[in-house]
């Protein structure tokens, strides 16, 4: 059986994720940012705020990875 490559990267995937510990951590900590940026400006789609957040300098290289994979979906 092949081990399976994060989807953002060619490191091995966690059991059962798309994604290896970083970037499994850089999307987990961009879903707990867009609740915050829900509760703060109320209504904003998913794809909205990925899009405002790859933009953003501050967002870091792990982060923009996962946004580029979640925007193919």
């Amino acid at each position: 059986m092949a081990t399976a490559k994060c989807a953002a990267c060619h490191r091995k995937v966690l059991s059962g994720d798309k994604y290896c510990l970083h970037h499994k951590q850089a999307f987990e900590s961009m879903i707990n940012h867009y609740k915050a940026w829900v509760n703060a400006y109320g209504r904003i789609s998913w794809e909205e705020f990925l899009t405002k957040l790859s933009g953003m300098q501050e967002t870091g290289s792990w982060v923009k990875e996962v946004i580029e994979v979640e925007l193919k979906k």
